[in-house]
């Protein structure tokens, strides 16, 4: 990864800035930020008392489940298609 080609940008995560950079599109990188921001905050409101690091761990489970489940769902989508062909 040439640095030359590096987007950069920065986000707020849980009141918290971060200096990113990336092959991903700026837009993409703050979408991402937004995504883990949010459920971070979700979770927030559900455990008022959890600290910062429990709610991060929290909201990359969460995230990672989501992924997971995805995954799943395009893994019987694509065997369904070949199935069916």
């Amino acid at each position: 990864m040439s640095q030359e080609y590096l987007n950069k940008t920065v986000v707020t995560i849980n009141n918290q800035q971060y200096a990113l950079k990336g092959e991903e599109s700026v837009a993409r990188m703050e979408d991402m930020a937004k995504l883990v921001d949010d459920k971070i905050n979700l979770l927030k409101k559900a455990f008022p008392n959890c600290n910062p690091v429990r709610l991060s761990i929290l909201a990359a489970l969460e995230i990672a489940g989501e992924y997971l489940k995805l995954q799943d769902d395009y893994d019987e989508l694509v065997t369904a298609i070949e199935d069916h062909e």
